[in-house]
């Protein structure tokens, strides 16, 4: 008899653990409690143009293995292979993105006094990363402001560990030569993420969440209500009825999983959500901006922190674009930017979008919960689950390495 597993949440890691427990020969039902599956990763068609509407997704697949798994069940042929060519606008200027490679052409007159702020990256908090990382100027003009209006949150409380710390060079010398030598370079292409897939014809849940629906076992509209675990069995009480398995693989918010089983913790696990905007404009389409995938805005006078251009990604998509913004931003206000024209098409406001890491979580033992709940066979994974910033390739990568350590837990 194969053993019964319950995933709850039918998003990208959800149906991602779905598909490798079902590989294996495991009998899987996803609890979804939306009337769609998808997540963050839903996808919509409006005039005939497919509309993330969280946001332009891509996939940046720099893990061989999540690469594998991806174009094992899509055909690599649906996905276009693409250059990053963001821009950043400040004091009315377009620069290249990433910031801290194009101070040289950008501020020449501010590149030794950024240069010689910068030191070994300090792990306190993610104010104290910047700062030390790139030195008070940089945090001032770019990374502060930016990362404020993203995360809505007091940078001083958040905490790093959701960071790869693996490829910040050893000494304060290393990382002042690297910075000067992409600095001389000017281009996006020395980062991890310059290029990424995406859609041929758009809309990431068709070609990406989808294909995972095949031969998936899902149940939507589901509401959970309780959790209980008894002997080697769970007990999840819901709307619908009681399931009862012997493994859980929670992709849902971690906060709804503790209160679902009456844990008791001392976690804040705070959260942000975004307001997404399908725009026409012609910001994009003209001439001088026509070749930018993204342009950040980190100024205070911008209510809205990103402009998502969709036809870099989908020929279809023309004169439509996304207008990301902090949640609660807009409040019916038009949108001005010199001399562009705007029109409001829909608003997507999504109220959970970005897991925040509060430093007293994590001295309050967020992962020991986590680890906990694995050794009684309820593992915590993706975005929410393991309430750590996760794109969607390090969604399925953290997907991959918590099913199998639950599995080796359960000795199955």
């Amino acid at each position: 008899m194969s053993l019964r597993v319950a995933v709850i949440g039918a998003g990208l890691a959800g149906l991602t653990a779905n598909k490798i427990l079902e590989k294996q020969g495991y009998e899987v039902i996803v609890l979804e409690k939306h009337s769609h599956p998808g997540g963050l990763c839903y996808s919509i068609e409006i005039d005939g143009v497919p509309i993330d509407i969280a946001g332009g997704h891509i996939f940046n697949a720099t893990d061989s293995s999540v690469r594998e798994f991806v174009f094992g069940f899509t055909s690599r042929e649906e996905w276009n292979y693409l250059s990053r060519n963001a821009k950043i606008l400040i004091e009315d200027i377009a620069m290249n993105y990433p910031f801290e490679y194009n101070v040289a052409a950008f501020f020449p007159e501010f590149f030794d006094l950024f240069i010689s702020q910068v030191d070994k990256p300090k792990f306190i908090n993610l104010a104290d990363f910047f700062r030390s990382s790139f030195g008070e100027w940089a945090y001032e003009k770019y990374f502060r402001p930016y990362n404020e209006k993203i995360w809505q949150y007091n940078l001083h409380l958040i905490s790093t560990c959701w960071m790869d710390k693996t490829k910040i060079p050893l000494t304060t010398k290393d990382i002042k030569n690297e910075l000067i030598k992409k600095n001389e370079q000017r281009v996006e292409q020395n980062m991890t993420h310059s290029t990424f897939y995406y859609p041929k014809n758009g809309g990431i849940y068709h070609v990406l969440v989808k294909p995972l629906l095949k031969d998936a076992n899902v149940k939507y509209d589901v509401i959970i209500e309780r959790i209980r675990k008894h002997g080697k069995s769970i007990f999840i009480k819901t709307n619908v009825g009681i399931f009862d398995v012997d493994m859980v693989v929670n992709t849902a918010p971690l906060s709804d999983l503790l209160q679902w089983l009456s844990y008791r913790h001392n976690l804040i696990l705070p959260h942000h959500g975004t307001d997404v905007l399908l725009v026409k404009s012609d910001f994009f389409t003209r001439e001088e901006n026509s070749d930018i995938s993204w342009m950040y805005f980190p100024e205070r006078k911008y209510w809205w922190h990103r402009f998502d251009n969709l036809s870099y990604f989908q020929q279809r998509a023309h004169e439509y674009m996304l207008i990301e913004a902090p949640l609660g931003a807009y409040h019916g206000q038009k949108v001005e930017l010199g001399k562009f024209k705007f029109e409001i098409v829909k608003v997507f406001r999504h109220v959970m979008t970005y897991p925040i890491n509060d430093i007293t979580d994590e001295a309050n033992g967020r992962k020991s919960i986590i680890s906990e709940l694995r050794d009684n066979s309820i593992i915590c994974c993706g975005r929410w689950g393991a309430w750590e910033y996760l794109n969607m390739d390090k969604v399925i990568k953290n997907v991959f390495v918590e099913v199998s350590n639950g599995e080796q837990d359960m000795d199955i």
